[in-house]
């Protein structure tokens, strides 16, 4: 009887220490994958940023182009530089709205929930005749579930950078002349006295917009 009894303890000591051990393991792989899943999230939110910032000036000269282009087909200027102002921001966010809600469809589809708010943006000066600084402001939350463990990162971004434009159709000389030149600071000589591409856009012969710096050809 005294050996059973040994034995007996012997053998729920040993599956008591097996249930621990066995434990001890899934709660680290839990940890472990946990950790995996949390830099899997921040890599995706990082590659967005990384991406956005990258995108803005390629879309912002698109964003140009196209207002120069609106200008030729339509035949018609703005009817002020702050209007060609706005119409080319609210382009500038149409474009990467659009992409944001293609990553949006991706990442959902890839297990993730990518949430954000419609970038905005703004020109808020013109440190030379083709040089825009632009604020943008951003904010997005990307989730992905790990056991019962919900992974999430968010952020909110404001940041500012300088956009220089590379080269545009020039609806402004395309009017004037009837000749399609191209804005690019190869061609063109920065003048205090002369309107900035903003005002071009307005068909406006002089400086108007005060923060703007004019351009004229060489």
């Amino acid at each position: 009887m005294y050996l059973s009894q040994t034995s007996l303890v012997l053998v729920m000591l040993l599956l008591l220490t097996s249930v621990i051990v066995y434990q001890s393991i899934d709660m680290h792989r839990k940890i472990v994958l946990n950790e995996m899943t949390a830099s899997d999230v921040s890599l995706k939110g990082e590659s967005v940023e990384h991406i956005l910032a990258s995108a803005i000036p390629k879309v912002f000269n698109k964003a140009l182009q196209d207002a120069e282009l609106k200008v030729i087909n339509n035949g018609s200027f703005f009817n002020s530089s702050e209007e060609s102002k706005s119409w080319i921001e609210n382009r500038t966010e149409e474009i990467i709205n659009e992409y944001l809600a293609n990553v949006s469809r991706k990442y959902n589809n890839m297990g993730y929930n990518f949430t954000y708010n419609n970038i905005t943006i703004n020109i808020t000066r013109m440190p030379d005749g083709f040089t825009f600084t632009i604020n943008y402001t951003f904010n997005y939350s990307i989730k992905k579930q790990s056991y019962n463990t919900e992974i999430m990162k968010s952020r909110v971004i404001e940041n500012a950078i300088n956009v220089t434009v590379k080269s545009v159709f020039d609806a402004y000389e395309w009017y004037r002349t009837g000749k399609l030149y191209y804005i690019s600071p190869k061609y063109f000589v920065e003048d205090d006295g002369s309107p900035s591409i903003l005002d071009r856009l307005a068909n406006l012969s002089t400086k108007n917009w005060t923060n703007g710096v004019g351009i004229k050809l060489k």
